[in-house]
């Protein structure tokens, strides 16, 4: 039983179910992956650097905001947004291995290692960023490369509404 729902042209937005749990079908939410298939690079190791990832396998884009051909998740409301991204860098090349969160093309924070030839290495970076509706946020690679296959299993780059 279905205590409390509220709707919106048919569109449910919030729902309490009978056991109090609150659901929010409607909440921005992406996970998306950086796979073979982008239109970007799409030969592994991926080296294009300096301009938004287009982080073309896209699990989830709950409410829309996030565009593949451009690599660009737009905030439809004001809020608290939490980006992470992970990937691992390829493993035939030792140096500088960095990658930035963008808002409003403005470094917010940054994810570095040092890669070894003979191993592959995580960067990943997370933060909680103050918006307001029509931000832009996004991940750029720096320098380096970036380990891709195709289905992206080693990388997200993940953006979700949390207050």
């Amino acid at each position: 039983m279905a205590l409390s729902k509220i709707t919106n042209d048919g569109v449910t937005g919030l729902s309490i179910d009978s056991t109090g749990r609150v659901l929010m079908p409607q909440k921005p939410l992406l996970v998306a992956k950086l796979t073979t298939g982008n239109d970007q690079d799409s030969v592994n190791p991926y080296t294009y650097g300096a301009l938004d990832i287009h982080w073309d396998a896209v699990e989830i884009n709950q409410g829309n905001c996030y565009s593949s051909s451009t690599g660009v998740f737009t905030c439809p409301v004001d809020g608290i947004y939490n980006v992470s991204f992970m990937y691992i860098t390829n493993n035939d090349l030792a140096a500088q291995v960095a990658s930035g969160i963008y808002k409003e093309g403005v470094l917010q924070a940054q994810g570095y290692t040092y890669a070894h030839s003979t191993a592959h290495e995580l960067v990943s970076a997370s933060i909680d960023l103050d918006c307001v509706a029509t931000n832009e946020i996004s991940v750029r690679l720096i320098s380096g490369n970036i380990y891709i296959d195709t289905v992206g299993t080693h990388n997200n780059f993940c953006v979700k509404l949390v207050g």
